[in-house]
């Protein structure tokens, strides 16, 4: 398994400069030399399940049919973004190797 490119430090860090008010996503992003979209899914994950949201997880993630329900019903029924599911149910990564949950 590889490293991730942003410590869990290091996103807990961004989250919390912009939930004290440090700035808007863009700046935030421009002054730490990241993505836009990496410091909101970072803010969303924070709000969802605080330093925890960030710690690694044991093992590859594993998805359950009913979990994959819940997260589409959660896009359609409440509207969520992909990013509003990712930090919701703390899927880890965006990435081709955990791509969001395919139902």
């Amino acid at each position: 398994m590889s490293k991730p490119k942003y410590s869990s430090e290091f996103k807990i860090m961004i989250a919390e400069a912009y939930l004290n008010g440090e700035g808007e996503f863009q700046c935030i992003a421009s002054k730490y030399g990241v993505g836009v979209a990496s410091v909101q899914l970072w803010v969303r994950c924070y709000q969802h399940h605080g330093k925890s949201g960030f710690m690694k997880k044991p093992g590859k993630a594993s998805y359950s049919t009913d979990f994959k329900r819940e997260c589409a019903e959660a896009m359609v029924i409440e509207g969520f973004s992909v990013n509003e599911v990712i930090a919701k149910y703390n899927i880890p990564s965006r990435s081709p190797r955990y791509s969001f949950p395919r139902i």
